[in-house]
């Protein structure tokens, strides 16, 4: 069992298989995990946790469980699974204040998209640290996306696909928590350098 809790992908697998899991409740019960600007006023704080587990249909959880696949495998290999869980829920609650306070507009969200974008530029950054280029081709390649939703708005055949409209605050959010974790690790970094 040691083996397995050390196994790189076994944080990534377990976070998908909890999706998995959620996914297949009723919708009766995944309405008290959805993101519910009016519930949470009624102090149902765990949604801002929660709603990024949740997905509006199969579509979207397919989309959100190939993403969490591909930064898997392209950064494993920078997570513990206490790391890895202390990122998950940062990043999670990141992406819900920031909807709570910044987008008074969404009152209904759900999806891991946002943790995604986070986990994406957290991940390039470190990259960056190890001096691969392509920690800049993602870094630059996200904050283009997330720019261009952020005036223009997500494609039209997306939101088809999942059933909703696309959480392009969401992912913004996700993204510049992304990068303060990064800034966090670095400046942790240097202080303990600075130490010896």
């Amino acid at each position: 069992m040691n083996n397995l809790t050390r196994h790189p992908l076994t944080p990534f697998i377990a976070l998908l298989v909890m999706m998995i899991v959620l996914h297949l409740l009723s919708e009766p019960l995944k309405a008290y995990l959805e993101y519910d600007r009016v519930d949470i006023k009624q102090y149902e704080w765990w949604r801002f946790l929660t709603a990024n587990l949740v997905h509006s249909n199969t579509n979207h959880l397919l989309m959100n469980g190939a993403g969490l696949a591909v930064i898997g495998l392209l950064h494993s290999q920078y997570y513990s699974l206490r790391y890895f869980f202390i990122v998950f829920v940062v990043l999670s609650l990141s992406v819900a204040i920031g909807i709570y306070f910044f987008a008074a507009d969404i009152r209904w969200y759900v999806g891991l998209s946002g943790v995604l974008h986070g986990l994406i530029t957290l991940g390039a950054v470190l990259d960056i640290l190890k001096h691969e280029r392509t920690g800049w081709l993602l870094l630059i390649g996200t904050i283009l996306k997330v720019s261009y939703e952020q005036i223009w708005g997500a494609s039209e055949e997306v939101a088809d696909l999942i059933g909703v409209s696309v959480g392009t605050d969401a992912h913004l959010y996700g993204a510049i928590a992304g990068i303060i974790l990064a800034l966090v690790y670095i400046k942790f970094r240097q202080s303990v350098k600075d130490e010896k």
